[in-house]
């Protein structure tokens, strides 16, 4: 397969000129400046970027990825690549571990290429901060808890989300980097002071920044502004603009390097759907205008693709290089994806067309075109 006339952005930068991109199987083999080719489909100058990749979400389609069983689970990742995303870490709420341990060994064989690992958002998390999560099913971090929840598909997990003031020692924290782990810190009461001590014991990655965080105060900017100012922290953002206002990802654009920058959806169940009631982990939420909330009145994660947050953001002013990269190459490197994120020579043919407002058009996926 060849894309004809390719306005590249390869995960750094936008690349000089048209470009064609040869593809064999399920590889980039080569990019070169274009000339004509008969059999190219020719993508008359729209912009070829690397595949989306949403390291938080919770559903699409209708689909709950914690508590629906019913559902075919190829399906379910079909939906995330036919709207751009081409590699997905399907994230958990917090539930009984036992459920949890069910779910790992419902997705332990599952071999769609979308699918890169799982996320555990819970249970270890701070109970005066659990959002939409059920307070019921908040655990104290612990090893022996995360032993017993993952058991022998333990393999599956990539990140976990912890509250890092309740990591007593950070022990939890080590046990998962020694064993090739991403932890990340969210849903905490974390003063600045502990912050900076847990960025030392490994926690370099903010879940949903600014979202279930304490408010930054001149006195102590809490976890919310050590990690702001801390260049080895990187910091995931919803981008629908009902999670955090524009003015305040301007900030959060301004602080962070573009490279510790990371887009994702926190998307459920109702993404891609009409407006209504829908389930967020045995939770019902109602969706209206694209916000969604429980009965509290609290923000339930969103409904939002990633192909709509690249849009949404940079048609709204924010720098597209910076933009792409957060939902590209940024979390390929977070989540030590060799392969993703990049549009170069032997990387993974994952590539998304996006005209020239940055509207979504199509995927390859893996040499495959799809829509």
């Amino acid at each position: 397969m060849i894309l004809g006339n390719c306005s590249i952005f390869d995960g750094e930068r936008f690349r000089e000129g048209l470009n064609d991109i040869y593809i064999n199987n399920d590889r980039i083999i080569d990019i070169r400046k274009s000339t004509h080719h008969n059999d190219a489909i020719d993508i008359k100058g729209c912009f070829a970027v690397p595949g989306f990749i949403d390291i938080h979400t919770h559903g699409i389609c209708g689909m709950d990825f914690s508590y629906s069983t019913e559902f075919d689970i190829n399906s379910y990742f079909d939906c995330y690549v036919k709207n751009g995303t081409t590699s997905v870490y399907p994230t958990t709420v917090a539930m009984d571990y036992n459920r949890i341990y069910k779910l790992l060994s419902h997705y332990y064989n599952i071999k769609h290429p979308a699918f890169c690992g799982i996320h555990l958002e819970g249970p270890f998390l701070n109970i005066n901060k659990s959002g939409a999560h059920k307070k019921e099913f908040i655990l104290k971090p612990s090893i022996e808890a995360y032993i017993k929840m993952t058991g022998e598909y333990e393999t599956l997990v990539k990140r976990v989300t912890i509250a890092c003031e309740l990591d007593y020692d950070y022990l939890l924290a080590a046990y998962l980097i020694k064993n090739k782990k991403i932890v990340s810190f969210g849903h905490t009461e974390c003063s600045a002071e502990q912050a900076f001590d847990a960025f030392k014991a490994g926690y370099r990655l903010s879940t949903h920044h600014f979202n279930a965080m304490p408010l930054m105060h001149h006195r102590d900017v809490s976890i919310t502004g050590a990690a702001l100012i801390d260049n080895f922290v990187s910091c995931e953002y919803i981008p629908d603009f009902h999670h955090v206002s524009k003015d305040m990802l301007k900030i959060l654009f301004k602080c962070k390097e573009p490279e510790n920058l990371i887009m994702i959806t926190d998307s459920i169940s109702a993404t891609l759907m009409p407006e209504g009631k829908y389930l967020l982990g045995g939770l019902e939420v109602n969706v209206k205008n694209g916000l969604v909330m429980d009965a509290s009145g609290t923000i339930a994660g969103s409904s939002i693709t990633m192909s709509q947050g690249v849009y949404n953001m940079i048609n709204n002013g924010f720098d597209k290089t910076t933009v792409l990269k957060s939902a590209t190459s940024n979390p390929a490197k977070v989540m030590l994806l060799k392969d993703n994120g990049f549009l170069n020579t032997n990387y993974y043919a994952d590539i998304n067309i996006l005209d020239q407002d940055f509207n979504y058009l199509f995927t390859i996926n893996k040499g495959v075109r799809i829509n």
